[in-house]
């Protein structure tokens, strides 16, 4: 009898301590605002059994060093060189980290991610169609001729925006500001884009080779303030009010993505930490607009039922799209329930 009843409570038990268990995830990271807001969104949906511990670091010793002493269950990395060092580390300990990730990045450039097994990367890089839109809503007409500002560092982008603007029927004329002499090459990029391209509409990539604090006043306040046609600049240089320079601006919906990151952890903690999906974009943003007064409005673009696109791991063509479910966690179980369950077993035995 007594044997009986000590196997009904360490069923009972092991079954409260099965609810109960919590996983822990390893969230690391460079320094940045919008890097601290994915993670914010990112906890704001997890499942209450998954822990997290975050770090900033590009390090592999200090990424290797939290991965020893926590044992995480999964990885969630961003920024191009966070992913690079975690790389470097999978490929010198093939055997000992093989650990599910998370890849995080505005745009993936220069690495290969193809043999990281058991991952997912995510991007939430601006698209040429989000700003056809905008220009559309602006204006209540399509563009003929948009014009880009870029630097190198974004040729890849450019290389997508190109292939965009012929699927979107509109001329795009993407020009490369010359490191070395900034101020003539934009001033000369400018004229360029008035007078003989004729553009109705210009974008300045977030690139700070092209817009930065130092020649935000003394080349582009001039050049700006006086076209009559609209220009979306990067928003951390929309709030310039005095003078003003742009028309609107997008910005990623960081704690969105946080959300969409979160909703994929919580389905591969479901599926004990195998990652279905292999590659999402999602394309929450935030639009600000400029007013005639010069006050800023802003709208969140989260009334879009597609949040992600994804590749399932079993088919690579074609693209699917689809909504990540929301991973519903498991009921807990109670303590009161439990001994419930005991009396009732324990009734049956006499």
């Amino acid at each position: 009898m007594n044997n009986y009843f000590y196997s009904i409570i360490f069923v009972l038990s092991a079954t409260f301590s099965l609810y109960s268990q919590t996983y822990n995830i390893l969230v690391v990271q460079p320094k940045g605002s919008d890097y601290k807001k994915i993670e914010l969104g990112l906890r704001s949906e997890l499942n209450k059994t998954i822990s997290i511990k975050s770090m900033v670091s590009k390090s592999e010793t200090e990424i290797t060093g939290s991965l020893n002493t926590d044992s995480p269950d999964l990885v969630v990395l961003m920024g191009i060189e966070t992913i690079k060092a975690w790389k470097k580390i999978q490929q010198k300990n093939q055997n000992r980290y093989q650990i599910p990730s998370i890849m995080i990045d505005n745009e993936f450039s220069g690495i290969n991610l193809t043999d990281i097994s058991n991952s997912c990367s995510i991007t939430y890089e601006t698209k040429l169609k989000q700003y056809v839109n905008r220009f559309v809503h602006h204006t209540g007409k399509n563009p003929l001729n948009i014009g880009i500002v870029y630097s190198q560092k974004c040729s890849n982008l450019i290389q997508s925006y190109q292939s965009e603007a012929s699927e979107l029927g509109v001329n795009l004329h993407a020009k490369s500001v010359v490191i070395s002499d900034p101020e003539n090459s934009i001033k000369t990029i400018v004229n360029n884009f008035i007078e003989h391209y004729k553009v109705d509409f210009m974008i300045i990539l977030d690139d700070n080779d092209v817009i930065n604090n130092q020649n935000i006043n003394t080349i582009w306040v001039s050049l700006l303030t006086p076209l009559k046609f609209p220009v979306a600049v990067p928003s951390d240089y929309f709030f310039e009010i005095e003078p003003r320079i742009g028309s609107f601006s997008i910005q990623p919906f960081y704690k969105e993505i946080g959300r969409v990151v979160a909703s994929v952890i919580n389905e591969a903690s479901s599926n004990n930490w195998v990652i279905k999906q292999k590659s999402i974009y999602t394309d929450k943003s935030i639009f600000y607009y400029r007013n005639e007064n010069g006050s800023i409005s802003k709208k969140n673009q989260i009334e879009n039922p597609i949040a992600v696109v994804y590749y399932p791991k079993t088919i690579s063509t074609p693209v699917e799209e689809a909504v990540i479910a929301q991973h519903t966690p498991e009921p807990e179980v109670s303590s009161e329930a439990l001994q419930q369950v005991a009396s009732t077993l324990m009734n049956e035995t006499n």
